[in-house]
């Protein structure tokens, strides 16, 4: 039997994907609250391998590509994003365990439920912000760039795996639709957002 909390969890990550504008920044700890540094990674957490890597520019032009498809008239953005859907070899190359095995079942769930990216009819443009794993765990701007909650994730995550954010806006805006976890992965891009909600 399903436990309640479990299905709230889910549900709360469908309904976040779809929900309009930017979320209130969550506040920074305080020094004494603040997490150590992440340590370093073990040899089974090694980068990805060389043939799924790509210069940063050319990931950035895959992304933007890929996210131009949401914006284009008539698009199907139900069809779009089940292709983001990752599999669980996706999420093990990506996350550690034990939280790889409890992220396979909280997104196999998600794409069940009512997750789908998609623009607001005046948005027409993507912001996209785009990093990778390891610049997220020595932590400072790059890791301020994304949600807060990746702050609580990094530990558990592999090394080199570029990683984005976007958001689509109206043209010359920037606030609008925010979503998380574009990752590049197995040479493909898949979507893996709020990690943390595994935990």
């Amino acid at each position: 039997m399903t436990h309640p909390l479990r299905i709230a969890l889910l549900t709360t990550l469908a309904l976040s994907l779809t929900s309009c504008g930017d979320a209130p920044p969550e506040p920074s700890p305080s020094p004494s609250q603040q997490s150590p540094s992440p340590q370093a990674k073990s040899p089974d957490q090694a980068p990805q391998k060389a043939a799924d890597k790509k210069e940063p520019a050319s990931l950035e032009a895959d992304a933007r590509a890929l996210l131009d498809g949401f914006l284009a008239a008539g698009a199907d953005h139900a069809a779009l994003t089940a292709k983001l859907k990752p599999t669980a070899d996706d999420i093990r190359a990506v996350y550690d365990e034990p939280l790889a095995a409890k992220l396979i079942t909280m997104y196999e769930e998600a794409w069940k439920g009512a997750l789908v990216v998609a623009p607001k009819p005046d948005q027409d443009e993507v912001l996209l912000t785009l990093s990778n794993s390891s610049e997220l765990m020595g932590g400072g701007a790059a890791l301020s760039d994304f949600p807060g909650g990746y702050k609580d994730v990094v530990s558990s995550m592999k090394a080199e795996v570029p990683l984005a954010r976007f958001k689509f806006v109206k043209k010359g805006e920037t606030l609008g639709m925010a979503f998380d976890g574009l990752v590049y992965v197995n040479g493909h891009w898949v979507l893996m957002p709020k990690p943390w909600r595994a935990l």
